[in-house]
């Protein structure tokens, strides 16, 4: 992780309300039933443990929109702001919102990220 940098993370008092209202808002294609499947908590993963979509990055990679959002992330973090956590599914940890989040922390070489994931449970 790059040294200086201290990363603020946004505190998510009620993470199953704040994935709820972000995933309908932002991924309207994920079923209920899957965000849903198990309670959502907060933990520190590292960022090469979280599995991405090389499509849409690579998409999101030529696309100004999504290039000037990652860049603001990068200006955003090196000013201290704070920087919500990733929200990934399932074991696999698939990310399903914070692609702008994810590849300014790449760019940053930032190590160990704070996600939103589920808690499975054993059936």
């Amino acid at each position: 992780m790059n040294k200086e940098l201290i990363l603020q993370w946004t505190i998510i008092s009620d993470p199953q309300k704040y994935v709820s209202d972000v995933l309908v808002a932002e991924a309207g294609d994920i079923p209920a039933e899957k965000i849903n499947q198990g309670p959502w908590f907060v933990d520190t993963v590292t960022l090469r443990d979280i599995t991405i979509d090389r499509r849409m990055i690579g998409e999101h990679d030529l696309d100004p929109v999504h290039i000037a959002r990652r860049d603001d992330v990068i200006a955003s973090i090196r000013a201290g702001h704070e920087i919500k956590p990733l929200i990934a599914l399932g074991e696999e940890l698939f990310l399903v919102d914070g692609y702008a989040r994810y590849r300014a922390l790449q760019k940053l070489r930032v190590e160990r990220v704070q996600v939103l994931r589920q808690r499975m449970t054993k059936k």
